[in-house]
């Protein structure tokens, strides 16, 4: 399978957001190996022009678009680099997975398709276009010029589920909350108590916000909210959890020291109040330790304003689109809290399909962080995409589909923020759809791809460019 095989190729190459460069490489190899002509912007986006073929080599340009890079989470006890080394993959039970980390199938797959396509007998001029940085807030898509391709019929392959067409997407931004070190010089302390968060499945903080899991972030903060509420005396040494803005956070630890042990070994008894909605078996790992002595944790003001913050920040869905089928409109993820350049970061990624409610969103985030001695600024919004009610890609998608499958399929516009907002900025009244293979646990270590759908995206796209 000419799109499986090249995706494993590709899964050799390294990834990670901001770092697309070896991935480019690879593309623009696969190019000049097949005649292509191609492009890169000042960006790093990639577009690459394929002649048409057969049947209709002389009809309109038709656009296959995905990003090169990929989200790097991996499970505690894998070791990798994800900016030198490959992935370890394999199959099983009809799947492809990746041994202990993310399998970059988003959207590794759905470029690999892009090249099927430019193998076929028939289809018409393509660009495909490969984007940079889409995991970390499309910044690629954000700066890309008008002009830089030029099609008007735009099939998006960065949806994860076969037998629906994707119509329409969120829009977001992610806010980045900063609050400078600050320490005690003296604490202290008799017992150190450390955490740890395991069990929890994360997920993508679109596709899986709806189902209501839980995330580590929060869960930290309800811990300490439940400490403070007790009267302990204690000072957090380290706090750590979540990693992608647009991931669930599924892992998290923190160290705590205690003044005095008794409240140390109660705190150590106190479970999370939260509640998972999708069957989760949460897991604190504890464990007290004596140490004694004078130590330097961070200050009370600090543990105030994280307790404060890890709480209220809103994380889960505001209001829904379609509560039947879980698609919420607008939905918030306390997406990481970390130490970074000598300052706690707090990542929270927002997101709705209403673009008005993206500035009360802000708002929202920017009263509560106001409330703090942090600092907040925005990542940068990236626009919605807004569904059409007439669309010649999608019809032509709906009536392919159904004659190779016996089915129609189901059109749906989807709770993930998706580039496509931006083609329709770049270029007005572009026909735009998104489709894909069916894709689980994106962002995750978990996350797997069902091989027989991308056999089946193979022969939905092979008709579908016999006849655009």
């Amino acid at each position: 399978m000419y799109a499986l095989d090249f995706f494993k190729r590709l899964t050799e190459v390294p990834r990670p957001s901001y770092h697309e460069e070896k991935a480019r490489q690879f593309f623009i190899d696969e190019a000049k190996a097949l005649g292509y002509d191609y492009k890169v912007d000042s960006a790093g986006n990639l577009l690459i022009r394929v002649a048409g073929a057969g049947t209709t080599k002389d009809h309109p340009v038709v656009v296959l678009q995905g990003h090169m890079d990929m989200v790097c989470e991996k499970s505690p006890d894998v070791v990798i680099d994800f900016m030198n080394d490959p992935l370890s993959i394999y199959e099983e039970d009809g799947f492809l997975k990746a041994r202990g980390t993310t399998l970059g199938a988003d959207n590794g797959v759905g470029v690999a398709l892009a090249f099927y396509c430019a193998t076929l007998d028939n289809h018409p001029p393509l660009e495909i276009l490969l984007t940079v940085d889409e995991e970390v807030g499309m910044t690629g898509a954000d700066k890309m010029q008008a002009g830089f391709f030029t099609g008007k019929r735009l099939i998006n392959l960065d949806s994860g589920q076969i037998g629906v067409i994707t119509t329409g997407s969120a829009g977001g931004d992610d806010a980045i909350i900063t609050l400078p070190i600050t320490t005690e010089s003296a604490y202290l302390a008799t017992i150190e108590l450390s955490i740890e968060i395991v069990g929890l499945k994360g997920g993508h903080s679109g596709g899986n916000i709806g189902l209501n899991r839980l995330s580590a972030t929060k869960i930290l903060g309800n811990l300490l909210t439940q400490y403070q509420k007790a009267g302990f005396d204690f000072r957090i040494q380290s706090i750590d959890a979540g990693a992608a803005a647009n991931a669930i956070a599924r892992d998290g630890k923190m160290v705590l020291l205690f003044a005095d042990a008794e409240q140390a070994k109660s705190a150590s008894e106190i479970s999370s109040t939260l509640k998972s909605g999708d069957g989760e078996q949460l897991t604190l790992k504890r464990e007290l330790k004596t140490v004694g002595g004078a130590h330097q944790p961070f200050s009370v003001s600090m543990l105030t304003d994280i307790t404060y913050l890890l709480s209220e920040l809103p994380h889960g869905v505001r209001d829904w689109q379609d509560e039947q089928v879980k698609l919420p409109r607008t939905s918030s993820n306390v997406a990481s809290i970390k130490l970074v350049d000598n300052q706690i970061k707090i990542v929270v990624s927002y997101r709705s399909f209403d673009n008005a409610m993206l500035p009360m969103m802000k708002q929202t985030i920017t009263d509560i962080v106001a409330k703090s001695s942090a600092q907040m600024v925005s990542a940068g919004d990236y626009p919605a995409w807004p569904p059409k009610e007439q669309s010649e890609l999608r019809a032509v998608c709906s009536r392919v589909y159904a004659h190779l499958f016996g089915q129609k399929p189901l059109e749906v516009a989807r709770h993930v923020g998706l580039e496509c907002g931006y083609w329709e900025r770049l270029s007005p009244g572009v026909d735009v759809i998104s489709i894909g293979p069916n894709l689980f646990d994106l962002h995750s270590p978990t996350e797997r791809v069902e091989i027989a759908t991308i056999g089946q995206m193979q022969s939905l796209l092979a008709a579908m460019m016999a006849e655009l």
